[in-house]
């Protein structure tokens, strides 16, 4: 004892920490040693009056939710400390879900018959998922810990808890199922099954694929209901229409045209690429009808074609002619002596072109970048539209 002095504290603090081996003695510590079978093994070889003595101690010293740890360590089964707190998560909520109230009694069985009232199992179950978050996503004891939780809950019987969850598998898929039940027309509240779905700890680690197709899918969604814009009177006003909103039409429908694993949600997936494929074809021909009469009007070289992802340039001074209606538009032989070059007389520029560029590749790759810290400028209120040259091939639009 440092002090000199044998106290009580020190006597059960110093027996805990050599049984448990722990460094220090928290609720954290003590659900690490849980999991950890010679941990637990020691800790049942101590005689039960010293058992129960360290955990009235633990209570008044440490708090309940590690008195709770040891007394799950103390069950006789091999199920540890984290997976019951997980199961403890879905289980003991407000209101009560349907099945929870038998599965509780069983679950007494694996905290030694100690009976749990709301705010202890909230404070137990809290303590259980901040461990689990606590261990890296592509941590194996992780994995393991939500497959047992799974599996108890099972054996608890009622396996469906599992879809509750915020940290096990099955919530994940059971959230993903709700996005495609509401895009399906069965539920209307289509946001608040992605704000669920993006709750969910895996929607931003193992699956963050799928939550960001369900966005998309989402996206299209919210297209699909507002209300249909005037058609355009000018080419201009089509390329801007392009590059504002159907690019990110488009990257939408090419996120959500792969499908779903689960069989329920690629269906409710293709209805919605389809109805969105269709509204989309209805600008394309509005396009190509403006196109076809007549072009942007009077460019450097008099050519005309389709947008381009050179839109995503900045247009930072002396834009071609070809504006219509108050709409600026740029052709793209004209984009190095009116935005490149401006630039380079201010600071070193690079200038990459890039194959296979469309506006819907252009809004993904700028969103892409922002995530690795790089911004974009643009000019006055976004995008500059660029026309490319017909036809539009490496050949002749490099």
């Amino acid at each position: 004892a440092a002090t000199g002095v044998v106290t009580a504290d020190h006597a059960f603090a110093a027996l805990l920490t050599a049984v448990t081996r722990v460094r220090t003695l928290d609720p954290m510590t003590l659900l690490a040693a849980s999991t950890d079978l010679e941990s637990k093994a020691r800790w049942l070889q101590l005689p039960a009056e010293v058992r129960a003595q360290l955990m009235a101690w633990t209570r008044n010293g440490l708090g309940l939710v590690s008195e709770l740890v040891l007394q799950a360590m103390s069950s006789p089964t091999q199920v540890d400390a984290v997976t019951v707190g997980l199961a403890a998560d879905v289980l003991y909520r407000d209101p009560a879900p349907a099945g929870a109230i038998r599965a509780q009694g069983r679950l007494e069985i694996y905290l030694n018959g100690v009976s749990l009232d709301g705010a202890s199992a909230r404070a137990f179950a809290d303590a259980a998922l901040a461990f689990t978050r606590s261990l890296p996503p592509e941590s194996s004891l992780r994995a393991q810990l939500v497959s047992r939780a799974a599996a108890f809950l099972a054996d608890l019987g009622w396996p469906q808890a599992a879809e509750l969850s915020d940290v096990l598998p099955q919530g994940y898929v059971a959230r993903l199922q709700a996005v495609g039940v509401a895009l399906a027309g069965q539920r209307r509240d289509v946001e608040g099954a992605l704000r669920a779905l993006a709750g969910h700890d895996l929607a931003a680690t193992a699956q963050a694929a799928a939550t960001r197709q369900a966005e998309m899918a989402v996206r299209l969604h919210r297209w699909l209901r507002a209300r249909e814009s005037e058609p355009p009177r000018t080419l201009a006003q089509a390329l801007v229409r392009q590059l504002d909103e159907d690019a990110w039409v488009d990257w939408a429908i090419a996120e959500v045209f792969v499908g779903s694993s689960d069989a329920a949600v690629g269906e409710a997936y293709h209805r919605l690429v389809t109805q969105a494929r269709e509204r989309r074809g209805e600008h394309d021909r509005q396009f190509a009808q403006l196109l076809a009469e007549g072009g942007v009007g009077a460019g450097s070289s008099g050519t005309a074609g389709t947008p381009s992802a050179a839109g995503a340039s900045d247009g930072v001074a002396g834009r071609a002619t070809g504006a219509a209606d108050g709409v600026d538009v740029l052709f793209i032989e004209d984009v190095i002596a009116h935005v490149v070059a401006p630039l380079a007389a201010c600071t070193p520029v690079l200038l990459v072109v890039v194959d296979g560029m469309s506006g819907a590749v252009a809004a993904e790759l700028v969103a892409d970048a922002e995530r690795l810290g790089w911004a974009e400028f643009v000019a006055g209120d976004g995008r500059l539209p660029v026309v490319a040259v017909l036809p539009t091939i490496t050949r002749y639009s490099r």
